[in-house]
């Protein structure tokens, strides 16, 4: 079935749905971001001092440490809950612009080939309308909206495994016996 969509689809197409794709993956990384974060507010929560140990980088460890030791605990808390929340906000705003771009897409895919199809039955003679059965025409015509949701289905689900990926790769940044229970539990 994929293989009967390359050969039907142009390459202007495939160059949106390659751009889709690398939306989605984009996406992908901010999920697992945004989702990572909230560890990071609870470990400063329970033991500000060891936040800064988990920074393998000694720069940015230093940077840290001199931010976190210039203000109080709560304008901490506060700082990393207002970053928190543009990231979220952040986040959600690009899913909603990522939607409509999907949604813009998905109209201009099922009316491009729709069209092209139509067209293509309008240009028949009239023994081909003899002998075809209208309904099957029909059907043929709305076909398109399947071409299109066979497409959405992979690219979400592309999105969903990187996400997978992604959390599964900083639980073993953070703890390697962990991830190994995990990965472990969730293939049985």
């Amino acid at each position: 079935m994929i293989f009967n969509l390359n050969a039907i689809i142009d390459l202007k197409i495939k160059v949106k749905i390659f751009f889709i794709f690398l939306l989605n993956l984009f996406s992908s990384i901010l999920e697992v971001i945004s989702i990572g974060s909230i560890p990071i507010l609870l470990l400063y929560i329970l033991s500000p001092d060891k936040i800064a140990d988990k920074i393998p980088n000694e720069n940015l460890k230093s940077l840290l440490s001199n931010f976190l030791d210039s203000n109080s605990k709560d304008e901490n808390i506060f700082f990393i809950l207002i970053g928190i929340v543009i990231l979220f906000l952040f986040k959600n705003l690009y899913f909603f612009l990522i939607g409509v771009y999907q949604s813009y897409f998905q109209r201009k895919f099922i009316t491009t080939y729709t069209t092209k199809l139509f067209n293509t039955y309008l240009s028949e003679k009239y023994e081909f309308f003899l002998n075809n059965n209208p309904a099957q025409i029909i059907k043929n015509i709305e076909s398109c909206q399947i071409i299109y949701k066979v497409i959405y289905i992979v690219l979400n689900l592309f999105r969903e495994i990187s996400i997978v990926i992604g959390l599964i790769v900083v639980v073993m940044f953070q703890d390697l016996y962990i991830s190994a229970i995990i990965i472990s539990l969730s293939l049985f």
